[in-house]
């Protein structure tokens, strides 16, 4: 897939030679390879991290994170972090 941004549109040209152009205020850019459930959750949990820092969640004694993603109904994806000090 091929994704340019320019000041106003992201457009894409999927493989088979599709393309698709959206509002840039419409889009959040986000850097991972797949749109999954699951790679949302391990992104997110690095976000969490990040922002909180590793200093403020040992401080709170928090030991795990722990991500849940709906796709649907009865379809859940989570990813559960295991945080090391």
């Amino acid at each position: 897939m091929r994704i340019v941004v320019d000041d106003t549109n992201v457009q894409l040209t999927t493989e088979d030679g599709h393309k698709f152009s959206f509002p840039k205020s419409d889009c959040s850019i986000l850097p991972i390879v797949h749109s999954s459930a699951e790679e949302l959750a391990i992104y997110i949990s690095g976000r969490l991290i990040e922002e909180f820092t590793m200093n403020e969640l040992k401080a709170r004694n928090v030991f795990k994170l722990e991500i849940s993603i709906a796709e649907a109904e009865n379809q859940l994806a989570s990813y559960e972090r295991h945080l090391t000090y």
